[in-house]
């Protein structure tokens, strides 16, 4: 039950999150804090910890665009140059190549590659949706086609096929900011 409901919070977070809703943020929250749950029960500890970090991100995210939008009458999308799209990815796979050794070597944490990827991954993406960074949403297409076989191995299917719906709605997401960034 507690999976259903954290997924229903995280799909009407996305949708939302398409729209440039602030109360997105709220329902990130809600959808992280039981998600947190969930997966300390079934030992993914590097996703528990990006769901801790998904909350504090929902404060964030709720507080810059109040602000930003209070500030400056509309937070607009912007992109990252190439470089630094670079960096963080190049970035990214040695920390979390780092990561999964140590929870290889010290928990008894299932995939701790795999989920060590998606984790450091999804921070980045966090971040950049956040920052209303348009390209957030390519990062989260690949992260939620890895997150579909992660959560599918450790017996979670209802959100191994909502990281599908969330893989598609990025796609979806893109192409919108795209066009409401175009517009501008």
């Amino acid at each position: 039950m507690i999976e259903i409901v954290a997924t229903i919070c995280g799909l009407i977070y996305i949708w939302l999150l398409m729209k440039e809703n602030i109360w997105c943020w709220i329902f990130g929250i809600i959808s992280s804090l039981l998600t947190i749950y969930l997966l300390l029960h079934v030992r993914l500890y590097a996703e528990a910890f990006l769901y801790v970090f998904y909350v504090v991100m929902g404060v964030y995210g709720w507080f810059l665009w109040y602000t930003k939008e209070t500030d400056q009458g509309e937070y607009k999308i912007t992109e990252w140059p190439v470089i630094k799209h670079v960096l963080f990815v190049s970035g990214g796979a040695i920390l979390a190549f780092a990561i999964s050794q140590i929870f290889a070597s010290f928990t008894d944490a299932a995939r701790p590659l795999v989920d060590s990827l998606t984790t450091v991954f999804a921070l980045v993406a966090t971040f950049m949706q956040a920052q209303k960074i348009k390209s957030n949403w390519l990062y989260w297409v690949v992260i939620n086609a890895v997150s579909i076989y992660l959560y599918a191995d450790r017996e979670l299917y209802v959100y191994s096929m909502i990281f599908l719906v969330y893989m598609t709605l990025a796609i979806f997401a893109f192409v919108k900011w795209e066009r409401i960034e175009k517009s501008y």
